[in-house]
């Protein structure tokens, strides 16, 4: 039998080359598959991790906000340092611009944070304005609404539980696969939160009916949670409240009180010290006052809201001689 070996080289170089382009084929077709897969894989996990953008005009909002949303928000707070006069602050353009760009803006109210309220921001961005918040609540404070002109809310046991929930549910709107995280989240600050409530109950067994003064009225919802007696002047509670100087005779009035006896505890705020408060100061420290430093924000040695003011009412309690 007569073998052609021309033929036989053609049909072998043709099957190899066959196997070539197949092999070629098949490892494309993987490789495209494993890039879709990897594609898929990265945009898939693009998405789990992206966080809810939550910007809060004061780190005391911003602190909350943090808790009750772990890792799966990222917060900015505008004002976030206790060096500045939180009343007269005003905010830099690029500050403002971070607003705009919020899924969750968390604002004070009440006249605290106007600057924040009127900045612009996109339009499915949720609002969560505490002050708000804390009038819908049924919670009922009596000591706490008898002075609910206060602004300084983050101290009012019914504005945290009421920002708590708004914050909560503004997250789950935004996140809804996620609720039960931020569900969890929520009852674990609950938890510290009930801890907190019932430390002022224990503590204002003790301070209960101690009369105090103080140069501004940051902290009149946690004095009232102590169940402290507010004694300041009434004609310099009226000028603090407004913004205004008070007169000689109210500020004659409030170094009195200052000086003979008849306040065991003089809260003051350094963001507001000037020359006023300087003698009302200076007045309690020579009649051996106990001086209680109240910020706005949360100075910069704590992490949580709860934790500063646990510091704060343990100071107040010590103070009580």
């Amino acid at each position: 039998m007569k073998i052609n070996f021309k033929n036989v080289l053609r049909t072998a170089t043709a099957a190899a080359v066959s196997a070539v382009l197949l092999s070629s084929a098949v490892a494309c077709g993987s490789k495209d598959s494993d890039k879709k897969s990897e594609s898929t894989a990265t945009t898939s996990s693009t998405a789990a991790e992206k966080k809810l953008n939550v910007v809060a005009s004061v780190n005391q909002w911003g602190s909350l906000a943090k808790e009750l949303g772990g890792d799966k928000v990222d917060v900015t707070s505008i004002i976030n340092t206790t060096s500045v006069d939180a009343h007269e602050s005003e905010p830099l353009a690029g500050d403002i611009a971070k607003i705009g760009k919020a899924d969750i803006v968390i604002i004070n109210g009440q006249k605290y944070d106007t600057w924040a309220e009127k900045a612009d921001r996109a339009s499915d961005a949720i609002l969560v304005d505490v002050s708000e918040a804390r009038k819908e609540s049924k919670e009922t404070n009596e000591a706490e609404d008898a002075i609910s002109s206060n602004p300084h809310l983050w101290f009012s046991a019914k504005a945290r539980n009421a920002a708590a929930e708004a914050i909560t549910e503004a997250y789950k709107k935004k996140n809804n696969a996620s609720s039960s995280y931020f569900e969890d989240q929520n009852k674990s600050w609950k938890e510290r939160e009930e801890k907190l409530e019932n430390n002022f109950k224990e503590i204002s067994e003790k301070t209960s009916g101690v009369k105090y003064a103080a140069t501004e009225g940051v902290a009149g919802y946690l004095a009232a949670d102590l169940k402290l007696e507010n004694v300041t002047p009434q004609e310099y509670l009226n000028a603090a409240q407004n913004e205004s100087e008070p007169s000689p005779a109210a500020l004659e009035d409030f170094v009195k009180i200052a000086s003979d006896g008849t306040i065991k505890v003089l809260i003051y705020n350094p963001q507001e010290a000037d020359d006023i408060t300087d003698q009302i100061t200076d007045a309690a420290k020579k009649a051996d006052v106990s001086i209680v430093e109240v910020t706005e924000q949360i100075p910069s040695e704590y992490s949580t809201l709860i934790e500063y003011m646990t510091k704060l009412a343990d100071q107040i309690s010590d103070s009580v001689k």
